[in-house]
């Protein structure tokens, strides 16, 4: 295999990375508009949506430290944001219902 070619691997393997990276951002901003009525939900519903959140803080916190790309990072900062801003309301829900 020449350099070309594993230039050329190389550069395929970045595409679908960035696919799978826009993938997940796109699922991650449909669970987070999904999330609301923090008010009316029961207090496991809070837990399991509040460790769902944190899972998805984590994801996007990777995805800001390994970004290349400005955009990609812009995007994963904005839902970082709204991810954050959904967990403080859950656990705020939660709290009240104590």
């Amino acid at each position: 295999m020449g350099l070309a070619d594993r230039v050329a691997q190389l550069e395929g393997r970045v595409a679908n990375l960035e696919n799978r990276i826009g993938s997940v951002e796109e699922a991650i901003a449909s669970h987070l508009d999904n999330f609301s009525g923090y008010k009316s939900k029961s207090k496991q519903e809070l837990a399991e949506i509040s460790s769902q959140l944190k899972l998805m803080i984590d994801t996007l916190e990777g995805l800001v430290r390994a970004g290349e790309s400005g955009a990609d990072v812009e995007t994963a900062k904005s839902l970082l944001r709204r991810a954050r801003n959904n967990l403080t309301r859950a656990q705020n829900a939660s709290r009240r219902i104590a």
